[in-house]
This record gives C-alpha cells, structure tokens and sequence, in this order.
C-alpha cells in the first residue's frame, strides 16, 4: 500500500516491477498494490529494447487500485503500457490512471496497459496523453485485450500506429466485453 506521494524525477530508468523473459524464466508480480489514492510522478523508463514495460512489466493475478500515475515518459518494446506492459491471466486492475506519454518499438502499445490477456478485468480507469507504437496493436487505453473485460474506462490523447490495429480506446479486442467506455 503506498502511504505517500512519490516523484521519480531524479530515480533515473525505472526497472519495472515483474518480468518475463520466457515460459521457463519468469517473474511476475502476482501481489496486491494499493496506490491509496497517492501519487506516483514522473515514472521515467528508457528501455526501447526491452519487453514488458510499465510501473509493472508482468502480472499474473494481480490487483492494482487506485493507483495515480502522473506525467510518465515510457519507452519499451513490446507490451509497454504506463502502468503495466502485459497483464497475464487474472489480474484486477481498478481506480487506477496514468498521464503522461507512452512510446513501444513493438508490438502491444497502451497507455495503461500494453496487453490484457485471459479474464483480466479493467475498470474506472483511464488514461490521458499520446500513445505510439512502431508495431501492431496500439491503444489509447490497451493495446490488445484477449478475453478481458473493460468497463468505465476511457483514454483521450493522440493515438499513433505504425503497424496493424490502432484504436484511441483498444488496439484490438478479441473475445473481449467492453461497456460504458470511451475515446
């Protein structure tokens, strides 16, 4: 639980909390953070070659709330988002946002989150400022949501693709219910 506000400014390149490397060297962030209604300002990542990038690189049936990410500047690979780059199977993200802007080099760009996979659900949350990506799957909010749900949520800014499937609220939404959301 975060007890205060926090500024990253003079952190430097932030490592991102959960990583993926392969199916046999994994480690995701499978806990509970509770932003608590603090803020967390000026998250700064610099890792164009790196995949799963965000606050959280990878989650696996995690819950995040209330989280305020406040004036990222995020550049990744794929699976970048500005709070988490892919959110695997099971996660609970709510309350949460992030301002700023987010840039990947691959695939799966979203200023929220990069990919939502398997029953990740997604609500009241937003996200604002631009969002580009070099590859497919750019969105305002997620890049690619596959069997997810994502309610009460919405992203506004410049959505920019190079690739396939750019959307200002969702890239690409496969099998996926999305209610009460906009761009």
């Amino acid at each position: 639980i975060l007890t205060s506000d926090i500024n990253l400014s003079s952190f430097g390149d932030w490592t991102p909390i959960g990583s993926y490397t392969n199916s046999t060297n994994k480690n995701p962030f499978t806990g509970s953070f509770d932003g608590n209604g603090y803020s967390i300002t000026r998250l700064i990542i610099n890792r164009p070659e790196t995949d799963y990038v965000g606050l959280f690189g990878y989650t696996e049936g995690a819950t995040i709330k209330n989280v305020a990410l406040e004036d990222v500047d995020i550049k990744g690979g794929s699976s970048t988002g500005g709070l988490v780059g892919m959110a695997w199977s099971s996660n609970v993200i709510t309350n949460s946002y992030a301002t700023g802007k987010v840039m990947g080099t691959g695939n799966y760009t979203g200023g929220l989150v990069g990919v939502a996979v398997r029953s990740t659900k997604i609500t009241n949350s937003y996200a604002t400022g631009s969002v580009s990506g070099t590859g497919d799957y750019t969105g305002g909010l997620v890049g690619e949501a596959y069997k997810s749900t994502i309610t009460n949520s919405y992203a506004t800014g410049e959505v920019t693709g190079e690739g396939d499937n750019t959307g200002g609220l969702v890239g690409y939404a496969d099998s996926s219910t999305i209610t009460n959301s906009y761009a």
